[in-house]
């Protein structure tokens, strides 16, 4: 009885398939809603290796030269950039801030109730994108115009105690914040 491969060639064909399929889907459906609240300019920057910089916040004062300043409902000056993006385990921080089960998406704070302590900017050539985070790294928002103060929050408390953990580790916050 002669048998051919005919048969084995399309059920590995049709396996393939299916298990692309199966993987885009997941995928999607990991990411949907952190790439929809990052936005089709932002998401590509904190996705692909753009530069990354991470800076303090402070308030500004009224000596604050106007282009020095962020506007988040109070005015704030970002003091001390440091450059991340070669750093230790900045891939798997940039998917972090991807995935969707890193935040909370039922608990969007008022933008202007949050004490904004860190910003990490990431940019290339032609775009740029500021990320601010409070003291604890519990709450996350989009600068989505600096000057304006519109600013997209959402609470990143799933992955607060792992960004204390990483920034701390790398030596960006100061002994007391890190644990």
């Amino acid at each position: 009885m002669k048998q051919s491969g005919t048969k084995l060639v399309l059920g590995l064909a049709c396996l393939a398939v299916a298990a692309g399929v199966a993987s885009w889907s997941y995928r999607y459906g990991a990411t949907h809603r952190a790439t929809q609240f990052w936005g089709g300019e932002v998401a590509p920057l904190i996705a692909r290796p753009s530069q990354a910089e991470f800076s303090a916040l402070r308030l500004a004062d009224d000596a604050e030269p106007a282009a020095d300043t962020i506007d988040l409902g109070r005015l704030y000056v970002a003091e001390h950039p440091r450059e991340i993006t070669d750093l230790r385990g900045m891939v798997h921080f940039r998917h972090a801030l991807m995935s969707d089960g890193n935040y909370l998406w039922t608990e969007q704070p008022a933008a202007q109730n949050v004490a904004w302590r860190w910003c990490l900017r990431f940019y290339d050539e032609e775009a740029q994108a500021r990320i601010v985070l409070d003291a604890e790294l519990a709450t996350i928002g989009l600068v989505a115009d600096a000057e304006s103060g519109q600013l997209k929050v959402v609470s990143c408390r799933p992955m607060a105690e792992t960004l204390q953990d990483y920034f701390g580790k790398l030596g960006l916050l100061p002994a007391s914040t890190a644990q």
